[in-house]
């Protein structure tokens, strides 16, 4: 995990499809993620010729080790060595990536106290993974 700011960066594992506005599809890796962005590994060339900060795209995830496939609208905020960074409007999957919120700051043995009105974890995953895969 990387704190950068307010936001925690979880790191993943997530093979992704990137839709472009002209339908050019890139295949990539997410490689962190928060609640509202994604860090994306692609092939060099790919990144430096075709994408460009200010596009709009889709993003579609795949999530590893399940059937489980999301997408969202974002727009790229930036392109460079480390990758392709999307903002996105719509949260992505809480079971995916834990808000600030979910997990206290300060020691890391103690939980916040939201967490305590909260339905088991479990469960929540199964119901934030169903929202991902049938939007209502």
């Amino acid at each position: 995990m990387i704190e950068r700011g307010l936001r925690t960066r979880q790191h993943v594992a997530w093979v992704v499809r990137l839709v472009l506005g002209n339908n050019d599809v890139i295949a990539a890796r997410a490689v962190e993620a928060t609640e509202h962005e994604l860090r994306l590994a692609v092939d060099d060339h790919v990144g430096a010729t075709v994408i460009r900060c200010g596009d709009k795209c889709r993003v579609e995830v795949y999530v590893a080790n399940s059937e489980a496939i999301f997408s969202r609208e974002a727009e790229v905020q930036d392109v460079g060595q480390h990758g392709i960074g999307l903002a996105i409007m719509e949260r992505l999957p809480a079971a995916l990536v834990p808000s600030c919120g979910d997990v206290s700051r300060g020691n890391p043995g103690t939980v916040s106290a939201k967490r305590n009105d909260r339905s088991p974890a479990a469960l929540r995953t199964v119901r934030s993974l169903a929202a991902a895969v049938y939007p209502v």
